[in-house]
């Protein structure tokens, strides 16, 4: 089994969700290889921290800020507001941008003059 496959598969086989043969596959994998080992480890741990910290979906800003020290917490809800400003910002200046490309605009002078209005693609011009 590659590394690759067993790492989609690590959160199922911590929980439990895998066949019977695909776990045994995985567990055998695990028995040789330390890189997938380190990264099992990792899968386990993060998953009983998020079976320990209830939420309720509606006030999980508060129930993380309980979490985190309160000068931790201020300095980071002020980088996500700042953040949040910066991505309304970059926003607005890509809609000025597509309107800008999308905008129709008038064919140049030499464009005129050599008879490509109309046409998708400069064509060849017989005289």
């Amino acid at each position: 089994m590659r590394c690759s496959s067993v790492a989609d598969r690590l959160a199922a086989f911590v929980d439990g969700e895998l066949p019977q043969a695909s776990a045994e596959r995985i567990k055998a994998h695990l028995a040789h290889c330390p890189a997938c080992t380190v990264e099992l480890e990792e899968v386990s741990r993060v998953q009983r921290l998020a079976t320990t910290w209830a939420a309720d979906g509606s006030d999980v800003w508060n129930s993380l800020r309980g979490e985190i020290d309160p000068p931790q917490a201020d300095e980071i809800l002020e980088l996500v507001r700042a953040l949040e400003t910066e991505v309304r910002a970059l926003r607005a200046e890509v809609a000025t941008l597509r309107s800008a490309v999308n905008r129709p605009q008038a064919p140049s002078y030499g464009a005129r003059r050599a008879g490509y209005i109309g046409s998708p693609q400069p064509c060849l011009r017989i005289v």
